[in-house]
C-alpha cells in the first residue's frame, strides 16, 4: 500500500468507508513576523551601509574642502608674508613700521572672506586652523615690526646725530648754537643707550 499525498500530508487508507483520512489543517510552525523582519534584515543592512557610505562621503568631502581652504589661506599668507620682492618680512626699518597695520588687515580680510565662503560643516572644521594661522602670522609680524620699529628710531636717532654734527661743523663760531647742538647729541646718545 502506497500512501498518497496531499500538501506534503500523507493519507493513508482507513480501514473504514470512505478508504482516506480527512486532510488536517496546516498549523504554521514558524513565526512569520520574525521571519520576514530576518528577510528584510539585509535590506535593512544595505540601507544602514548606504546612510554610513553617505556620512563618510560627506566627512571626506568636509576634509578635502576644509583641507583645500587651509591651502589657500597658507598660500596667501605666505605671499603677503614672504614674497621676496613685496613680502611684509622683507621690509625694514620705516616701511615695516608703516606695512604692519594694512598688511595684518589685508591678511585678516582674506582669511575671513576664505572661510565665510565655505558651507557651515567645513566653515566648522577649518575656521579654528586659519584662525590658529592668523594668530601665528600675527605673532610673527607683530615681533618683526617691533625689531624694524626700533632698527628705525636707531637709524632716525644715529642719522639726526650725524646731521647735529655736521651742523656743528657748519656753525663753528656760533658757540650758543653749539651748546644747544651738543645738548640735542647728548640726548640722543642717551635714547640709543635706552
Amino acid at each position: 500500500m502506497v500512501p498518497t499525498f496531499q500538501g506534503n500530508i500523507p493519507r493513508v487508507r482507513d480501514n473504514g468507508g470512505s478508504g482516506m483520512v480527512p486532510a488536517q489543517q496546516v498549523r504554521p510552525q514558524m513565526d512569520y513576523a520574525s521571519v520576514m523582519k530576518e528577510a528584510l534584515k539585509p535590506i535593512n543592512d544595505a540601507a544602514q551601509t548606504v546612510t554610513e557610505v553617505l556620512k563618510i562621503n560627506h566627512a571626506r568631502t568636509v576634509k578635502a574642502e576644509s583641507d583645500d581652504a587651509d591651502n589657500r589661506a597658507m598660500a596667501f599668507a605666505d605671499q603677503l608674508m614672504y614674497d621676496p620682492e613685496n613680502g611684509y618680512m622683507t621690509k625694514h626699518g620705516k616701511n615695516a613700521m608703516d606695512a604692519y597695520q594694512s598688511t595684518m588687515e589685508n591678511l585678516k580680510a582674506e582669511f575671513d572672506k576664505i572661510v565665510g565662503g565655505l558651507q557651515p560643516a567645513t566653515r566648522d572644521a577649518v575656521a579654528s586652523r586659519i584662525a590658529d594661522r592668523y594668530q601665528s602670522a600675527l605673532r610673527q609680524a607683530t615681533q618683526w615690526n617691533s625689531r624694524q620699529t626700533q632698527a628705525y628710531h636707531q637709524e632716525s636717532l644715529l642719522s639726526h646725530k650725524a646731521s647735529l654734527n655736521q651742523s656743528v661743523g657748519n656753525n663753528y663760531g656760533n658757540e650758543e648754537f653749539i651748546a644747544k647742538t651738543w645738548a640735542s647729541i647728548q640726548q640722543d646718545n642717551e635714547a640709543l643707550a635706552n
